[in-house]
């Protein structure tokens, strides 16, 4: 499965001052991240507003893996106006639609050459989802209730959720990554790293000094 990960939220950096956000990037790229996690939110499914797909070309340009989260209820409107901009990956939550629409949606997104994730809020019932699980690419697990950043970890659900995610692979044989999205700081990792793959922060990782050495630490984990 190779080497944890850490994955800075957008949500974390100041987009709208230009200079900023060139030189928050640059920090990133000299602590060695070069993944980028971005939050698109529609006022509906969550109560806040967050990305559209303006930044996509020149996070590209600037040759970070971009993996985005829609947290949305039509999901194949935003894939209509997503999918022409370049990224690594696109996740959609499972609770937004029935089952049926999301296999239709796993599969719009793979066609279209595109890694798909499922996303699941700290309260979904997992093994209800065991078919979407066995299509995706990788599962990102919340660690708080979608839609603000900087919450506190939700321990007891999202471990739980995190535990069935693992017994749901391990029963269909698959090595799918596991993504941890919100509440993610040094304790939360060192609480979840037998689960977790990818870990996303945002707050807590803007706010270091150094950012290498948690990329470092994170990286040697087993």
């Amino acid at each position: 499965m190779g080497n944890k990960e850490l994955e800075v939220s957008l949500l974390s950096i100041d987009t709208k001052d230009k200079k900023h956000f060139i030189d928050k990037l640059n920090i990133l790229k000299k602590s060695n991240i070069t993944r980028i996690h971005y939050d698109v939110m529609d006022n509906n499914f969550v109560n806040n507003v967050a990305f559209g797909p303006e930044h996509l070309s020149f996070l590209n340009e600037k040759k970070f893996v971009v993996d985005v989260h829609l947290m949305v209820f039509n999901v194949n409107k935003y894939l209509d106006l997503f999918m022409k901009y370049p990224f690594n990956s696109i996740a959609f939550h499972v609770e937004s639609q029935p089952e049926n629409i999301s296999l239709k949606l796993i599969k719009r997104i793979k066609f279209s050459q595109k890694k798909c994730g499922i996303a699941f809020k700290p309260d979904s019932n997992i093994f209800t989802y065991e078919k979407l699980i066995n299509e995706c690419d990788y599962i990102i697990a919340m660690g708080v209730n979608p839609g603000f950043g900087g919450q506190k970890f939700l321990k007891e659900a999202a471990i739980n959720n995190l535990k069935k995610i693992k017994q749901v692979l391990v029963k269909l044989k698959k090595n799918t990554q596991i993504y941890l999205d919100g509440g993610v700081d040094l304790n939360t990792i060192n609480l979840t790293k037998d689960y977790v793959d990818v870990f996303i922060s945002g707050s807590f990782l803007a706010k270091l000094p150094d950012p290498a050495k948690m990329v470092e630490y994170v990286r040697a984990l087993k």
